[in-house]
């Protein structure tokens, strides 16, 4: 009886510690387990906002990348049209390069027609020129006194009387802005110079420049447009052909006085003069003396005292190369 009971009470006692046990363990793995879920449902929610960051990362790479080809595939076509464009501007620049070196193969050959044409024009100029020459001299050898006068009425107002001083003289205009030419004798040692046109005007003149072995000096006036004569070429003057001078002899302002051409190439002192029988007295000095045509052959000088009809001019020749060392 006694063994029963310890039996029993042996029973009880394990069947406690088991249930202890038990209890104990399903209370224990009950927290583990709870734990283990509470851990499990954060970790999968942190996996989810991973997952969601990294697909909406995705995304956005995608669409980045997608944006991207879509630029590249639109600079792509850019470079084909330019590519394209590229190809037209340069058929069309090949071509307008053609055009443009057959147009300077014309002008080329335009310019060599035009060089022709201008030595031909310049052997027909050089033509024109002789024969003016010719009929010049055939014009005055003609006696057209009729036409002589009308030719005076042309050169009186491109005369000047000239007063320096004491001295009276003459002078012919020889450019339209007021260059005077006279004798260096009517002006030298004077410091007034005082020259009156044909028209009454008077100015004073100043000394330009005078010649160191040519009875010749320039004066310059205050003046514009004013009418000029032009030189012959004394080396075509003939004897015998008829002459006029024109100046203020003796004070006789704008006096026109008419003879022939003597002799040509009197060489005085080294310089050619042009010997004439046409009057020349005090005050004709530095006047011109001047042919048919109205243009100047010589600048009366001098003349022989005591004897008539023997005057000399300075060529005209000799008084164009004494001013174009002076004035261009």
């Amino acid at each position: 009886m006694r063994d029963i009971v310890l039996f029993s009470i042996s029973l009880i006692l394990i069947s406690t510690v088991v249930l202890g046990g038990y209890n104990y363990h399903t209370t224990v793995t009950g927290q583990i387990i709870r734990d283990y879920t509470e851990k499990a449902t954060v970790l999968n929610n942190q996996i989810n906002t991973l997952k969601e960051n990294y697909d909406k990362q995705l995304t956005e790479q995608q669409q980045y990348l997608n944006q991207q080809a879509t630029a590249l595939i639109v600079a792509q076509e850019g470079v084909e049209e330019l590519q394209t464009k590229s190809s037209e501007l340069k058929k069309e620049l090949n071509s307008q390069v053609q055009v443009i070196q057959g147009t300077i193969e014309t002008v080329k050959e335009q310019n060599e027609q035009l060089a022709q044409l201008s030595s031909q024009l310049k052997q027909v100029e050089i033509s024109s020129v002789s024969k003016i020459s010719d009929l010049q001299k055939q014009l005055a050898n003609l006696d057209i006194s009729e036409d002589f006068s009308n030719i005076i009425a042309q050169v009186l107002p491109s005369v000047v009387s000239i007063r320096a001083g004491s001295n009276v003289g003459s002078g012919a205009i020889i450019k339209s802005n007021g260059y005077v030419i006279t004798n260096k004798h009517v002006i030298e040692g004077q410091n007034s110079i005082t020259v009156k046109t044909f028209d009454q005007q008077t100015f004073t003149a100043s000394l330009v420049s005078s010649a160191n072995q040519i009875d010749l000096a320039l004066l310059k006036i205050n003046a514009t447009s004013l009418p000029a004569l032009t030189f012959a070429n004394s080396d075509n003057i003939q004897v015998g052909e008829k002459a006029v001078a024109l100046g203020s002899p003796l004070g006789l302002e704008f006096t026109v006085t008419e003879g022939i051409i003597s002799s040509l190439n009197r060489v005085i002192n080294g310089v050619k003069y042009v010997q004439t029988d046409v009057p020349i007295n005090p005050g004709n000095s530095g006047g011109p003396l001047v042919n048919k045509l109205g243009q100047i052959i010589g600048i009366n000088t001098m003349k022989l005292s005591g004897y008539e009809g023997i005057g000399f001019a300075i060529s005209s020749n000799e008084v164009v190369n004494a001013v174009n060392n002076i004035v261009q």
